[in-house]
């Protein structure tokens, strides 16, 4: 039971590693470049008009996955899902919200603790950050480092790998593969090439894998998400 409630309270911050938690706010930090989506090829004017081309390579098909990890990366989105954490041979699911704003931002979790659902968040706000409890109605600095393990949340070194296909949640989707300084980024994509989820394979062999099945992503951030709450008890 003691192990469960500290998975839970780390949950929030796992998730902020895992959800592309802002690090970088600069898209033309990205590396390297997204592969072309190509254009039409250029004629030689000294070929002569009406004689064949030469046959160019086929065009590669342009990443499902560019606007949103731009996006992601960009300095300002909302993700509304459901994360799977699994760590020390446990399986946690909760319903989740990732918001982040010009360097601020706010990881919210809804579990369910002995039959009681919990609220949490991870608030951080001008390089600080708060543990916020919605369920008891109290906040505590913490150091985002002792929290997450020191996880490395720093996006800026996404560099594209592959396409394939892999299992995502039960079912067999294309995703598009990046590189995050060691760890394995995936964003998986259903048959109409809509967001499923993504997941974050890290080098620390105690967290294997994070994985987020996404309802939505939007560029609109609901008010006052990415706020301290009035009212609450500070902990010292």
């Amino acid at each position: 039971m003691l192990q469960n409630k500290r998975l839970t309270a780390l949950l929030p911050a796992l998730l902020a590693a895992l959800c592309l938690a802002a690090c970088s706010r600069d898209p033309s930090v990205f590396s390297p470049p997204f592969p072309s989506s190509g254009g039409p090829a250029a004629v030689s004017a000294a070929e002569p008009a009406g004689e064949s081309q030469t046959q160019s390579e086929p065009e590669e098909e342009p990443l499902l996955s560019e606007s949103i990890a731009k996006q992601l990366m960009g300095g300002a989105y909302y993700i509304d899902g459901i994360s799977i954490i699994e760590i020390e041979g446990l399986r946690l699911e909760n319903a989740v919200t990732i918001a982040v704003d010009k360097g601020n931002s706010a990881v919210k979790t809804t579990s369910e603790m002995s039959g009681a659902l919990t609220t949490m968040r991870v608030v951080t706000l001008d390089g600080t950050t708060w543990l916020v409890n919605d369920t008891s109605k109290t906040c505590a600095k913490v150091d985002p480092a002792e929290m997450s393990g020191g996880f490395d949340t720093d996006f800026s070194y996404l560099s594209f790998e592959e396409r394939g296909e892999g299992s995502f949640d039960g079912e067999t989707l294309r995703y598009e593969q990046y590189d995050q300084q060691g760890d394995t980024v995936r964003f998986f994509f259903d048959e109409e090439g809509r967001l499923a989820g993504m997941t974050r394979t890290l080098e620390d062999e105690q967290l294997a894998e994070m994985i987020l099945k996404i309802k939505a992503v939007s560029g609109n951030i609901p008010a006052k998400t990415i706020a301290l709450p009035e009212g609450y008890s500070v902990l010292q």
